[in-house]
């Protein structure tokens, strides 16, 4: 829990930035979301370590601010 919060914290100003800059368009969506569906997805067929599992919260954390 703490990883996908540190991840969306890092991601969010950056992200909002250049969506102020850039606008937000329907591709960002859609990779952020393939980020996110990704890490949970992917979570079932992974080894169940802490070297695999938090740096995967942490993607989706990026994921889940980048949105």
């Amino acid at each position: 829990m703490a990883a996908i919060s540190l991840g969306v914290t890092v991601i969010q100003t950056p992200a909002g930035i250049l969506a102020d800059r850039y606008g937000r368009h329907n591709v960002v969506l859609a990779v952020t979301a393939l980020i996110v569906g990704l890490s949970f997805g992917l979570l079932p067929i992974v080894p169940l370590t802490a070297w695999i599992v938090i740096p995967m919260m942490l993607r989706s954390g990026i994921g889940q601010g980048g949105a």
